[in-house]
């Protein structure tokens, strides 16, 4: 299943790996993979979603990408506690919830954030 370009990628293990810390090897696999930025996960969030949670934003990342919440990746990064308000175009866009990534950013738990980001039904994927 998927598109041509990212049919024979394992979503799963695309992310597992980003969610280990190996920065190097992550990159390598994004630098030298075709398709691979495609992949979604169960929210529709991407790699660089996912990059976002756990590396936080650098310049590779495509920001403006959307999951299925319209969530930018900077969403992300407030839903893992990392505070970089000084994207102002990115702090300004709502998602489909109505929130931005300041309200997100200012929740006080992260069940709060996961509501805000993803509606009262929560995450489709544990964080």
């Amino acid at each position: 299943m998927g598109t041509p370009a990212t049919r024979g990628l394992d979503p799963e293990r695309v992310f597992s790996l980003i969610s280990t810390g190996d920065y190097s090897r992550i990159v390598g696999m994004l630098n030298s993979t075709p398709g691979i930025r495609g992949i979604r996960d169960a929210n529709g969030a991407t790699t660089d979603h996912w990059l976002a949670f756990y590396h936080g934003l650098d310049g590779s990342l495509n920001r403006l990408s959307t999951d299925r919440h319209g969530n930018l990746p900077i969403f992300y990064t407030a839903l893992a506690g990392v505070n970089v308000s000084h994207l102002h175009e990115e702090e300004t866009c709502r998602n489909k919830h109505g929130r931005t990534y300041q309200e997100v950013q200012q929740a006080k738990t992260r069940e709060e954030k996961i509501r805000m980001m993803f509606g009262e039904g929560g995450s489709n994927v544990s964080w």
